[in-house]
């Protein structure tokens, strides 16, 4: 299935493209993570070091969502490690989560990582907006 000029280019759109792994490669490429010792290919994204932490840049596989392609993209980064899952832990993430807009911090409750995570639902119809926003 395809739609001419959907994407505002003029250009015909396949709408069952999975362009999840796409998107992350966009995503790559715009932050210049292609230095060998700080960058490792995984199947469906990217993980790399821009410092000390690394940062996982991965598609899920795509669902069909109206007869379109629809991948997620994973954006996370862990930021603390040993955290205990306790009242007051999780009280302190939901506060600081309120505010969050585009990311939130997820609590891995059996590893004990507090995670930066952000998501977007991509599809051929907007992957410039999601790159902008990645």
């Amino acid at each position: 299935m395809s739609n001419p000029g959907a994407s505002g280019l003029g250009e015909d759109i396949d709408l069952t493209q999975d362009i999840g792994p796409m998107l992350c490669e966009e995503l790559r490429v715009a932050m210049n993570t292609d230095e060998p010792e700080y960058y490792e290919q995984m199947e469906r994204g990217y993980r790399w070091w821009p410092h000390r932490l690394c940062q996982r840049v991965e598609a899920r596989p795509p669902v069909m969502s109206h007869d379109v392609a629809m991948s997620r993209v994973d954006i996370e980064t862990p930021i603390l490690e040993n955290v205990e899952s306790t009242p007051p832990v999780l009280k302190a993430i939901a506060f600081i989560n309120r505010n969050a807009d585009l990311s939130a911090l997820l609590l891995d409750e059996h590893s004990g990582v507090v995670s930066l995570h952000a998501s977007i639902g991509a599809h051929p119809q907007n992957l410039q907006v999601a790159v902008v926003l990645g």
